[in-house]
């Protein structure tokens, strides 16, 4: 489905599932875009684990993560005012947090902070 559609298709997702791929997991801190993108259209998230996903969300609160049949089973089984409320939390977060004004930022504090790294015995 081409961009332009995906806040149509999260905003009208009871729970949006999101699959790491293989190589994002292993790399760790490195989420995709659609994992934001769904959290900033207000969908409650299913996701997989990998390492730094409690950088950018709560699990629990903010997402859910399953790592089997069962835990998955128990996400889709949440009442709808569970959902919305991990829902709003999530979108809560990426608006105050993982905009891409956020990031511009941190882009151009990590580019001062190289240019000029703070001198050892100051």
């Amino acid at each position: 489905m081409p961009p332009a559609e995906h806040p149509a298709f999260f905003a009208s997702s009871r729970l949006t599932l999101n699959i790491t791929r293989r190589a994002m997991a292993a790399m760790g801190w490195c989420p995709s875009g659609r994992l934001f993108e769904a959290a900033a259209c207000g969908a409650p998230v299913l996701t997989d684990s990998w390492d730094g996903l409690a950088e950018f969300y709560t699990p629990g609160s903010e997402l859910l993560v399953a790592g089997s049949t069962e835990e998955a089973m128990a996400a889709i089984g949440l009442g709808d005012a569970e959902l919305r409320r991990i829902a709003q939390a999530a979108r809560d977060r990426t608006l105050s947090e993982h905009t891409a004004d956020h990031r511009v930022r941190a882009l151009e504090e990590a580019v001062q902070a190289a240019m000029h790294p703070a001198t050892i015995g100051d």
